[in-house]
């Protein structure tokens, strides 16, 4: 069933446009992926508005929303001056564990990304789950003809250190920790342009499992494998795992 015809208009779906920018493209005039990720969670966030589960119901009362995997199909990234619509749902939620879809449509109504995610809700006190942010409330579900399914655990494979950084003051978000998004950043970078200038991603699937604070130090690693495996880490922490397939350019 395609949520994109006109009369149909179902609560259980959140959809917005968004014209693609100059400031939000690489020099292949194509949206950044840290960018991509950025725009499917300020869907995701107006939706919870939607459902009264924002920041009435998180923030402001010592939760809030944190995303644990993502897997993401790219069939093409919008490029400059494009006009795309965006949408989200979830597709499964529990008292704690809520799988939340999306798929990106072009202006001729062409699928051009599809992606999954997972999200739970953290007491901000001491970063613990909070099992039932929501008491009695009923979340609605939608299922979508070609979804991806619930994203999958990114496994261990051997690696090496391939970059070091630190955390500086613009890569935090609301909470204090890294953006969700920066770490997409620290990842694409993990190659230079001239790598780029070959491939590009067809297939990002990341686990986020620690969180990155201001000013802390953190390697990134590579098995250099295909499809390539990088991590995030900390000392022996691990931030995230994060399993990338590209294709020739």
């Amino acid at each position: 069933m395609s949520i994109f015809h006109k009369e149909i208009k179902k609560k259980e779906i959140k959809t917005i446009e968004h014209f693609i920018e100059s400031t939000e493209v690489d020099k292949f005039l194509e949206l950044k992926m840290s960018t991509l990720f950025f725009l499917m969670q300020e869907c995701a966030t107006q939706q919870l508005e939607d459902f009264d589960m924002g920041k009435a119901t998180t923030v402001d009362v010592g939760i809030y929303w944190v995303i644990t995997r993502y897997s993401v199909d790219i069939v093409r990234m919008p490029r400059y001056l494009e006009t795309v619509r965006i949408s989200t749902y979830f597709k499964k939620a529990s008292k704690f564990m809520f799988q939340r879809n999306f798929v990106i449509l072009d202006a001729k109504g062409q699928t051009i990304i599809r992606a999954s995610s997972t999200w739970c809700v953290l007491n901000k006190s001491n970063h613990s789950i909070n099992f039932d942010p929501f008491p009695g409330k009923e979340v609605p579900t939608y299922s979508l003809d070609g979804e991806l399914p619930s994203p999958e655990k990114v496994g261990d494979t051997e690696s090496q250190v391939i970059d070091s950084r630190k955390v500086r003051y613009t890569d935090l978000d609301l909470h204090g920790h890294v953006s969700n998004t920066k770490y997409i950043d620290y990842i694409v970078d993990s190659h230079d342009g001239d790598f780029y200038d070959k491939h590009r991603i067809s297939r990002f699937e990341i686990n986020y499992e620690k969180e990155l604070m201001s000013n802390d130090s953190f390697e990134v690693l590579s098995n250099s494998a295909s499809p390539e495996t990088i991590y995030i880490k900390v000392s022996d922490k691990t931030i995230t795992k994060t399993k990338l397939t590209y294709s020739n350019r």
